[in-house]
């Protein structure tokens, strides 16, 4: 399924995937979305929108939701695993601990 993703300063992405994932709209507190791609996880196509934080970008992979777990770091990059409805999300950044935590309260907690 075709995905265009529009992004902050109207930037199209269009990413395929099997599958609708969730995008949200996180630049009124600090977090433009700044485009989007499919990689492959674990054999799965995924879902990853690229979100601005500050100097620093986030890749928020979504799949339907699975059964994969994530280490709390990654070569050096904070993850962090979560349920979003029918998918199962992973947020990944060289952001610290505590800010990459503040951007998934901000994602599960919007609309």
């Amino acid at each position: 399924m075709p995905i265009t993703v529009c992004g902050s300063s109207s930037l199209l992405t269009q990413v395929t995937t099997d599958f609708a994932p969730p995008v949200k709209d996180l630049e009124a507190v600090g977090y433009p979305l700044r485009g989007g791609r499919v990689d492959v996880v674990d054999g799965r196509n995924a879902a990853v929108l690229v979100y601005q934080a500050g100097a620093h970008t986030i890749d928020v992979s979504i799949q339907p939701r699975g059964t994969g777990t994530a280490p709390a770091t990654l070569r050096g990059f904070n993850v962090r695993r979560f349920d979003d409805g029918d998918f199962s999300v992973w947020a990944v950044s060289d952001l610290n601990g505590r800010e990459l935590d503040a951007f998934v309260e901000r994602w599960t907690s919007a609309e």
